[in-house]
């Protein structure tokens, strides 16, 4: 499957293309097998499409930053020669996803996804390029003082580009609205406080979770409705 390999990497390689999930002509690879592949794979593009501002934060070892939300990505991957192998990766799998299956789409034909994204590869303590703009952010403990407070604590992990996230935001700030004494909303941007997101194990996004009395009652990876919610408050 990979170009570049050892005997034994090859039987590591063979069996990672028997079972790792491919789905529209991209194969979606767990962590430590992106990072074997981007290591011995001849010629390999790492290619990071998170916006310019995440990837002067942080970004994989080569890795050439296409914002899969520029007006110019399907230009700049129309200038790369289709059969380069190309190992595609974002902040947490929705961009990558949707970027490599633009890719398989306009003809290239080695695509490797990050499967999760970097919120499972850090929750793996694979290597990363960090720069003097990246910040943990908000501290475990930290955030475990703001839940003292005797109400109940609606907290939203979100990012400004997850399109989810901005599908939810406006009726999350309505439910704290409508519940003014007993509800409180947290948001927490997970690309400003990404050492919090890793001690909660929150490796995805929108992902919600409320807390009563200091504990978690509820939580939920993904969109989910106003309605829903209201039923664990």
């Amino acid at each position: 499957m990979f170009q570049k390999f050892s005997l034994l990497s090859c039987t590591v390689f063979l069996f990672v293309s028997c079972f790792a999930q491919i789905k529209n002509g991209v194969e979606f690879l767990k962590p430590n097998d992106f990072l074997a592949g981007m290591d011995t794979t001849v010629n390999a593009l790492v290619l990071d499409v998170r916006t310019p501002e995440e990837f002067a934060k942080n970004r994989l070892n080569h890795a050439v930053n296409f914002n899969w939300l520029g007006s110019d990505f399907v230009n700049k991957i129309s200038q790369i020669d289709k059969s380069t192998p190309v190992f595609v990766y974002c902040l947490s799998g929705g961009r990558s996803k949707a970027a490599a299956e633009k890719m398989a789409e306009v003809g290239f034909t080695k695509i490797y996804a990050l499967d999760g994204g970097l919120l499972k590869w850090q929750a793996a303590n694979l290597p990363e390029i960090k720069s003097q703009l990246s910040t943990e952010g908000m501290s475990k403990m930290d955030f475990e003082k703001k839940l003292i407070s005797g109400k109940t604590i609606l907290v939203d992990f979100y990012a400004e580009w997850c399109a989810p996230c901005k599908e939810m935001e406006p009726f999350l700030k309505e439910l704290a609205l409508e519940n003014p004494g007993n509800l409180i909303l947290l948001r927490i941007n997970i690309d400003e406080n990404p050492a919090l997101a890793d001690a909660l194990n929150i490796h995805a996004i929108p992902y919600l979770q409320i807390y009563k009395e200091q504990k978690v009652s509820w939580e939920k990876q993904g969109f989910t409705d106003k309605k829903s919610i209201q039923l664990h408050l």
